[in-house]
């Protein structure tokens, strides 16, 4: 049977690897997915920011189809990274980003740590845009991270130029909860996370809202369904051909094991991880993995390789005689 054709955007993942790699699996079981769109907090609270991002980052490498949105979370850190203000290191600390040091660094704190580990996922962050807006089958997305505020969505469906206000708000507003629904258009979907479902509605939150206006022709998806608080990761699922779509969730799940990323458990951890989780980006994993020998570490495996191979040889030989 062949699959049909979806483009997939995804909500905040937040560290949250074993989620985010789960349910691109399940999603791949029916379609075939020809785009990626991620909106924005990768990052932060969960555990493993450094394999979201490490995850992210092949794909690109490998070519694929991958457009990228600025959430509130990476907007912290880029700034932080760009000017080196503390200020924005502390927004970053109190609103989960300690689980991103320790994920990057193996440490509690390590400014200089952080710095040197952000400069491998340069790629991801400058390739984050604000907003995307994208036609399928004569509808029009708007993806952004937030939603923006009231007027942020028809200035960006009219053409015209942002402020840096209206920028903030794609990051940060929380006012679609406020003004719901796109009232005077038809065929206009407003995709966005940041505030998880079950803050703004009855919703119970494992799965994300649809807010359709009174003609049922367009509407606001929130697909942010609070994977952080332990309620599930979302995704909406868009059939290229027709651009009809359907929401995708799977729920918080805790890993079997979770070791301290600077231990030698974390390599078991890693290794378990790999042969359950990574089957999009395994071999490129599997070269970054075995990039982290030291030159020693591998002077070493070669001779005991060496070793082996001539001990077989030898035995061989005895065998022959």
């Amino acid at each position: 049977m062949n699959k049909k054709q979806a483009i997939v955007a995804i909500g905040d993942i937040h560290g949250h690897q074993y989620e985010h790699v789960s349910l691109l699996r399940q999603i791949w079981q029916q379609y075939y997915i020809i785009q990626l769109i991620y909106l924005g907090d990768l990052i932060d609270r969960g555990p493993h920011s450094d394999w979201v991002l490490r995850d992210v980052r092949d794909k690109i490498t490998k070519g694929y189809n991958i457009t990228m949105l600025r959430g509130n979370h990476e907007n912290e850190l880029i700034k932080w990274f760009n000017t080196r203000d503390k200020s924005f290191l502390n927004n970053c600390l109190k609103n989960g980003g300690k689980e991103t040091m320790k994920s990057l660094t193996g440490k509690k704190y390590d400014t200089e740590g952080l710095l040197k580990a952000l400069e491998e996922y340069m790629l991801i962050f400058n390739a984050m845009k604000y907003y995307h807006v994208q036609i399928i089958a004569g509808k029009t997305f708007v993806f952004s991270h937030s939603g923006g505020d009231r007027d942020t969505i028809y200035k960006i469906l009219d053409d015209e130029k942002l402020t840096e206000g209206d920028l903030e708000a794609l990051m940060y507003s929380r006012q679609r909860y406020m003004h719901r629904g796109i009232k005077d258009c038809d065929n206009v979907f407003c995709v966005y996370g940041h505030t998880p479902v079950h803050y703004a509605s009855e919703n119970d939150g494992m799965e994300p809202l649809v807010m359709w206006n009174d003609s049922h022709t367009s509407a606001d998806i929130d697909i942010d369904t609070g994977c952080y608080t332990g309620k599930a990761l979302s995704a909406l699922v868009i059939d290229a051909e027709t651009g009809e779509f359907e929401t995708v969730s799977f729920p918080y799940t805790k890993p079997p094991v979770n070791k301290d990323s600077g231990s030698d458990e974390y390599e078991k951890y890693f290794d378990w991880h790999f042969n359950e989780c990574m089957k999009e980006a395994g071999e490129e994993f599997k070269t970054k993995k075995k990039q982290r020998e030291s030159a020693q570490q591998s002077f070493v495996r070669r001779l005991l390789e060496d070793a082996e191979e001539g001990e077989g040889e030898r035995g061989k030989r005895k065998d022959e005689k």
